[in-house]
């Protein structure tokens, strides 16, 4: 995910959101699967970015925050059209699964269900795209049978592998 936001084109904007973690979405502290910290942390990011408002946390339910969060989102959307005329805001949910894991073990909401109702319903801007990474097993966690498209990642070549321990280690 870190490789498709470094070669987006110039001008989109891109937000990316681990769900996994390092393994902390298990915790009890983290609680990064619900819509008031996911949904904050993006919505913020953008605010930073100066493209909407910021949100705070406070007395809003699930439903208040996703409105909210949806707001802003159409806000960042139309401010960045504004500066850079036919860009996207490109939101990337690393490993959604885990947080639509979380929420089941929870019984709660995850925030990146909460996002793809929102784009099957048509609530999203049409300048933003979604992308989620979910291992395919998982998708059942999502409760419902997904409208999108997939991509199937390919396993690392030899000769990649190599380039990679080599640029990390």
């Amino acid at each position: 995910m870190q490789q498709l936001r470094d070669t987006t084109p110039a001008g989109h904007e891109v937000i990316l959101f681990d769900c996994f973690g390092g393994g902390a979405y298990r915790s009890v502290w983290d609680e990064r699967h619900k819509l008031n910290r996911g949904l904050l942390h993006i919505v913020n990011q953008l605010a930073f970015k100066g493209l909407c408002d910021p949100l705070l946390p406070g007395q809003m339910d699930d439903g208040m925050t996703l409105r909210a969060a949806a707001r802003r989102l159409k806000d960042a959307a139309t401010t960045l059209q504004d500066v850079s005329p036919g860009a996207l805001l490109v939101l990337l949910l690393d490993g959604a699964d885990n947080a639509a894991q979380q929420a089941l073990d929870r019984n709660e909401e995850a925030f990146p269900t909460a996002l793809l109702d929102l784009a099957e319903r048509g609530e999203l801007p049409p300048q933003m795209r979604l992308v989620l990474t979910c291992r395919t097993e998982r998708r059942r966690l999502f409760g419902k049978p997904l409208h999108v498209e997939q991509v199937a990642l390919q396993p690392f070549t030899r000769e990649e592998t190599t380039q990679y321990l080599q640029n990390t280690l």
